[in-house]
């Protein structure tokens, strides 16, 4: 489960706290593909690139004027 936020947007600390958050089903995805037989070095390397990705298509999406939120 990925508890909501408890600090304001803006806060320094909630990009940590958003870590935290997702922690816990980003390590249980990657022991559910490792589980279906993927190597640890697939792995890797597909979660780096999903979240290359993921960064680059919100980074496109924002308007050029707005502040990137952390």
């Amino acid at each position: 489960m990925i508890v909501p936020p408890r600090r304001a947007e803006g806060d320094p600390e909630r990009t940590r706290e958003c870590q935290q958050a997702l922690q816990a089903e980003f390590r249980a995805l990657a022991q559910r593909a490792h589980g279906a037989g993927w190597s640890e070095t697939e792995i890797e390397q597909a979660l780096f690139r999903l979240a290359v990705e993921y960064i680059r298509e919100h980074q496109n999406a924002e308007p050029a004027s707005a502040p990137r939120k952390h």
